[in-house]
């Protein structure tokens, strides 16, 4: 939940968002409406061949544990949703506990802290659940979870992850540059510097080295969680440049353990940097950063912090994580569209280390 406001009416907004969070009536009628959303939400979602490649590669990776799950969740579990269900979800998850109030922009601190403390004052304590949740880690699991259909088009979707690390992790920063190393690449969106000239290795790799057909993107990804993470990248390519695309991007994925330079760090470093502060460029961006940190480290962390962090890494840092996580590491597979020539499981995972002698 959140608000805008100019700061005479800071107080009316604190006043209407604990009211939300605190006397909602929530109508059975209005539950019964917003089911009928969320049914059209979930088919629009899965006529996003993205969306439905991510939620395959943490069902393939993450199996039997929760990262596995959707976030929307079965069909039916929404049908038979009421609004018992929901009333019951509040009073056990809207504990002090669990919450943050976040603000930015022209706020007084102490003004907000005596609101936050006279509206907010009814929040329950935290109480035992009695739902026992998993306490150990989720298993990162090595396989794969592919639906060729031929019918779907020239184009195939394809997704490879390796486990990554969770938020707190002091290797985290790493990651967020090595996925600024892997890069990204779009043909329709080239801008200056077209992709076979790019200063990207893996980028010119997977243009220049392409006999048949093109790829229409591929983006590195780097997800954190409280306990886990999942590091990778997603492509879509013509079937017949599949196996290529793939190839091309996991050996430069497996360069970072052995063939990374200082150029490639700083560049991506650069690169990292001109998108944090691009992030936090409105107070509404601010506030949800802010919200988001407390969440995850229970503190926020000073942009001078992060990036005195982020300077220290050379190449021979990100040499070290990349060998630590990724060198001769197991991958998640989720693929969808014309898979012929999608690389097999054993070779991709034979793609993690390279024999040198």
């Amino acid at each position: 939940y959140y608000a805008k406001a100019f700061k005479k009416d800071i107080p009316q907004c604190v006043d209407i968002l604990s009211d939300i969070l605190l006397n909602s009536t929530i109508d059975e009628e209005a539950v019964q409406m917003e089911k009928h959303v969320i049914l059209r939400e979930m088919e629009e979602v899965e006529r996003q061949t993205e969306e439905v490649i991510f939620d395959r590669l943490h069902t393939t990776a993450f199996r039997d544990s929760p990262l596995g799950y959707t976030i929307l969740g079965p069909e039916e579990n929404i049908r038979n949703m009421t609004r018992e269900h929901i009333l019951e979800y509040i009073n056990r998850n809207y504990t002090s506990d669990r919450m943050v109030v976040a603000a930015a922009g022209d706020v007084d601190h102490k003004e907000l802290t005596a609101l936050v403390e006279k509206h907010f004052a009814g929040l329950p304590q935290p109480k035992r659940s009695k739902i026992i949740l998993p306490t150990e880690k989720p298993f990162f699991c090595g396989s794969e979870l592919l639906h060729r259909n031929d019918d779907m088009g020239p184009t195939a979707h394809v997704a490879v992850g390796f486990e990554g690390v969770p938020w707190k992790s002091p290797d985290a920063v790493t990651f967020m540059l090595m996925q600024a190393i892997v890069g990204s690449y779009r043909k329709h969106d080239e801008g200056i510097v077209p992709g076979k000239v790019s200063a990207n290795a893996t980028v010119r790799n997977v243009c220049n080295k392409m006999t048949v057909g093109c790829a229409d993107m591929f983006s590195a990804f780097n997800t954190c969680y409280s306990d886990t993470g999942l590091f990778g990248f997603y492509a879509q390519c013509d079937e017949v440049a599949l196996e290529h695309c793939v190839m091309e991007i996991m050996f430069g994925i497996t360069s970072l353990s052995y063939a990374v330079t200082d150029e490639e760090v700083e560049r991506a470093k650069a690169q990292l940097k001109t998108q944090l502060l691009g992030h936090l460029d409105s107070t509404t961006a601010v506030a949800e950063d802010i919200g988001r940190q407390m969440l995850a480290y229970g503190r926020r962390m000073p942009l001078a912090e992060f990036l005195k962090r982020l300077e220290v890494i050379d190449a021979e840092e990100v040499k070290r994580v990349a060998w630590k996580y990724l060198h001769d590491a197991e991958v998640a597979v989720a693929g969808l569209g014309p898979l012929f020539g999608m690389p097999q499981l054993i070779n991709l995972r034979r793609a993690t280390f390279w024999l040198r002698y």
